[in-house]
């Protein structure tokens, strides 16, 4: 129903014959537009949910400086239980789809259901164990239940003397008999007679008796009082130990856990350190018009399956990070990410960027001593932003899609430029088949080879 009404108001937005629409459009109908564009050229959403129809909807929206930001979830159609994905789409102004990212996919419920047999079947166990220790404890107790065939009290009874403190130590006296054995048999006294309870000891016939006149012998308890020892523990005092600052490889706690750090020319920049526990920092730029959260599940792989610590940040005036948005004055915040994984003793740092980012990041590792540099779908120049004139010395490598005709094209430029001729190994990869930029090149077919050549470089940085 809601995708219905979407689309009878989106045909009410006029468009040029080449597809514009004319004037400025609302963020209702940037809304529409998203939710139409979303339902006519279904995005990337991996080999899972190839040719699986979705139900979209708006999960956020927002009126930027020049584009209007519309987030929509979506499922596939039918009966589904579990977590919706997210597709992003940054529509300019004048009614265009600048940019679309898939943030998430959907995840189904029951991915890890708890072993409801195996714990039944542990239920049951621990059941009988219980009633089987039950049924043993009654039948041990009425064992020892006082025999029906004892004698009643005579002036052989002797009751037992009132002591506060319980008997350590028992006397037995009787004559020597051989043949015979005793039995000590404590029988309650009921309830009706004033007396404690009896003790009667009396001699049981042995297999060979050699006497029938067999006296009574009295069974006398004797309370001794037990002396408490008394144990010294010396005092040991312990120093209290000097905190160290922290680092960032000290503990694993992949997190993400919220960060700040500000550049130089006092912008303050807001990121998410994902901490592997391990030696090797990397540092994640994301691509224009995108933010941090384009490289979460990159980064949170890296950490969990890798042992990196990786930062993912928000470039000024992107994000929650404060400042205008200047793109020309990126790589100041490429150099403030840097800084700050140093500052942290972070020794050995690769930089990563997709688009913009990538380009931010070659620029930087031309006159910063990095570990290496990964560009994704960098671009030689891009609004004022460019790789500078020096020329970088560290392995390099380059990754792009033939489809994604800027980024194939900044791909010459860069080679012809001689920038990364000093570059101690220089890898570049023009995937003939996808157009995906930036970040979208891991949901295509060409991802799990971009994966794979981007943890080879870590690898290699990683053992030195």
């Amino acid at each position: 129903m809601a995708e219905e009404e979407s689309k009878e108001d989106f045909e009410k937005i006029e468009f040029t014959p080449e597809g514009e629409s004319l004037g400025y459009i609302s963020l209702e109908q940037a809304r529409l537009l998203a939710m139409q564009t979303a339902r006519d050229d279904p995005g990337n959403y991996g080999r899972r949910f190839s040719g699986s129809r979705m139900v979209f909807d708006v999960a956020e929206q927002e009126d930027g400086e020049d584009y209007y930001i519309v987030t929509l979830s979506f499922r596939p159609e039918g009966d589904f239980a579990g977590t919706t994905g997210q597709e992003q789409f940054f529509i300019e102004k004048e009614g265009a789809v600048a940019h679309r990212q898939v943030l998430s996919l959907p995840s189904a419920a029951g991915g890890k259901r708890l072993p409801i047999v195996p714990i039944g079947i542990g239920l049951v166990v621990v059941i009988i164990i219980a009633v089987v220790g039950v049924a043993f404890a009654v039948l041990s107790s009425s064992s020892e239940e006082p025999s029906a065939e004892v004698a009643a009290p005579t002036n052989t009874l002797l009751p037992p003397q009132a002591a506060t403190q319980g008997p350590t130590a028992t006397a037995v006296r009787f004559a020597p008999t051989p043949t015979r054995a005793l039995a000590v048999i404590v029988q309650p006294t009921p309830t009706s007679a004033p007396t404690p309870t009896s003790v009667i000891v009396r001699r049981v016939q042995a297999p060979t008796p050699t006497s029938t006149s067999i006296p009574l012998v009295r069974l006398r308890i004797t309370p001794v009082p037990t002396a408490v020892p008394r144990i010294l523990v010396p005092l040991v005092r312990t120093p209290t130990p000097t905190p160290t600052p922290a680092r960032l490889q000290i503990v694993p706690n992949v997190g993400p856990r919220p960060v700040q750090f500000t550049t130089q020319d006092g912008i303050t920049l807001s990121g998410q350190l994902f901490n592997g526990g391990g030696e090797l920092a990397v540092i994640l730029s994301h691509a224009f018009p995108t933010d941090q959260r384009s490289w979460t599940a990159f980064a949170r792989r890296l950490a969990e399956d890798h042992d990196y610590v990786v930062l993912t940040f928000d470039f000024r005036g992107y994000g929650e990070s404060g400042g205008d948005t200047i793109i020309p004055d990126i790589d100041r915040d490429v150099r403030a990410a840097l800084r700050f994984a140093r500052e942290r003793g972070a020794e050995r740092v690769v930089l990563i960027g997709a688009s913009m980012g990538g380009t931010a990041s070659l620029r930087v590792a031309a006159t910063e001593t990095v570990e290496g540099v990964v560009a994704i779908s960098a671009l030689e120049g891009f609004r004022g932003l460019t790789m500078g004139e020096r020329t970088i010395r560290w392995p390099v490598l380059l990754l792009a899609e033939a489809g994604d005709l800027s980024a194939a094209r900044s791909f010459k430029e860069m080679l012809d430029s001689g920038l990364l001729g000093g570059s101690r190994s220089l890898t570049t990869i023009l995937y003939p088949q996808g157009d995906s930029h930036g970040t979208d090149i891991f949901l295509g077919p060409n991802g799990p080879d971009a994966r794979r050549k981007i943890l080879e470089l870590l690898a290699v940085d990683a053992g030195g």
